[in-house]
């Protein structure tokens, strides 16, 4: 557990972001971190704007298969979707996964939907 020192940087993202969004920057700025995972739009534009590195969850699962640690994201991003609530358009993972990882998912995903 670390507790943030800047807790002026945590209120002035408070503006535009949850608390806990703005201490996980904070946080992350604070120690360096080499990668932040955020999913909300502007929570990423932010710490990218503070100059850290940002992944997604779609980003990490993408990884995952690329090593060889999941067969498929598709099966598992059906799961988060219909059962988690989590929300992705198709046009965000064929425009912004890029890569022949995010093609073949976008083709995925075009052929379950």
């Amino acid at each position: 557990t670390h507790t943030v020192a800047d807790q002026r940087l945590v209120h002035s993202l408070c503006v535009e972001l949850g608390r806990g969004e703005a201490k996980a920057i904070a946080c992350a700025s604070e120690l360096n971190t080499e990668l932040l995972l955020v999913d909300e739009e502007r929570g990423r534009a932010i710490t990218q704007r503070l100059g850290l590195r940002v992944i997604g969850l779609l980003g990490v699962l993408i990884e995952a298969q690329h090593r060889g640690l999941i067969d498929t994201v598709n099966s598992i991003l059906d799961a988060l979707v219909n059962r988690a609530g989590f929300w992705v358009t198709r046009d965000f993972i064929c425009t912004s996964v890029t890569g022949g990882w995010g093609k073949s998912l976008c083709y995925e995903l075009t052929a379950h939907r």
